[in-house]
């Protein structure tokens, strides 16, 4: 599953190998952490915590060899504390298991982990404490006679206020879960990309001159343009300067830079060799992050 992605950029395949993994071994926490770990790069944070919540639930098994202790005492917990966090409508159940695992988090890997502990924590300890009160509260019944009585009373006052009457309603309306949960996801949405933006821009600033120089030999011995492939690379970074990315805009310069790299893999890592072996890795890690295609308008 890590050959397919890392190296042949084959997501396909990848996400086919760790399942393959996940029936063979089911009782090892790897390929349910990777399976998860693909889907939330992609976007799919639904598919995602399905498959963390597994990874969280194995306990670890008895073997002596190949046991990646990091994975089960760190990253596993801190996948599905993020999975949970950019799921739309995440339950309590949801929010439930994410605070179980920042808690093993902290009790565990408290150093470098502390951002994500500390932000997933708190909004699960709230999400939680929220459904807490959900179940206190207790629905008032009107009675038919009340209810009459209540609007003869008002009647008068509520003509009166009608402006202001309009106006609350308003605030309500704005203030409701429901319209706070879309504002929410837009943002997260946003920031999603931004995000991601920023990562491939710091990866090419920090990466320009080897990047240079790995075109300019592909270009000597294949058909790679070092100028076609600068000008899409900067086409995904100049994404950055708009106040904000439409779907179509992001779609269509990240895929025609993807299909180019995808187009000429094999030359520019042939030419990458003599690159330090962070060099690839991270160009192959920024491009697995471009990968999920923006969804929306």
């Amino acid at each position: 599953g890590e050959i397919c992605e890392r190296y042949l950029f084959d997501h396909k395949c990848s996400l086919e190998m760790w399942h393959m993994a996940s029936r063979l071994d089911p009782e090892r926490v790897d390929a349910w952490f990777y399976i998860g770990q693909h889907h939330r790069l992609a976007g799919e944070f639904a598919d995602a915590v399905h498959f963390l919540s597994k990874a969280v639930s194995i306990a670890f098994p008895p073997r002596s060899l190949f046991q990646w202790e990091y994975l089960y005492n760190c990253l596993r917990h801190q996948e599905l504390g993020r999975a949970v966090r950019g799921k739309v409508n995440a339950d309590k159940g949801d929010w439930r298991t994410a605070k179980r695992s920042m808690k093993a988090l902290k009790e565990k890997c408290p150093s470098g982990f502390d951002k994500d502990m500390q932000d997933i924590l708190s909004r699960a300890k709230a999400e939680t404490k929220k459904e807490k009160r959900k179940g206190k509260e207790v629905p008032q019944v009107e009675t038919e006679e009340g209810s009459r009585e209540q609007t003869k009373n008002s009647k008068g006052g509520d003509q009166a206020k009608n402006g202001d009457s309009t106006e609350n309603d308003r605030s309500n309306r704005i203030a409701s879960p429901e319209d706070v949960r879309s504002d929410d996801l837009q943002f997260l949405d946003w920031q999603s990309i931004s995000g991601t933006l920023n990562q491939f821009a710091v990866w090419y600033s920090t990466w320009h001159r080897g990047i240079d120089q790995v075109l300019i030999s592909a270009s000597e011995s294949s058909l790679v343009s070092q100028t076609d492939f600068q000008k899409h690379i900067v086409q995904v970074v100049e994404l950055l300067q708009l106040d904000k990315v439409d779907c179509p805009s992001y779609n269509n310069a990240v895929e025609k830079y993807l299909h180019l790299f995808d187009q000429h893999y094999n030359i520019l890592r042939k030419h990458a060799k003599s690159r330090p072996d962070r060099f690839w890795t991270e160009w192959l890690e920024v491009n697995l992050r471009l990968w999920p295609r923006c969804r929306g308008h």
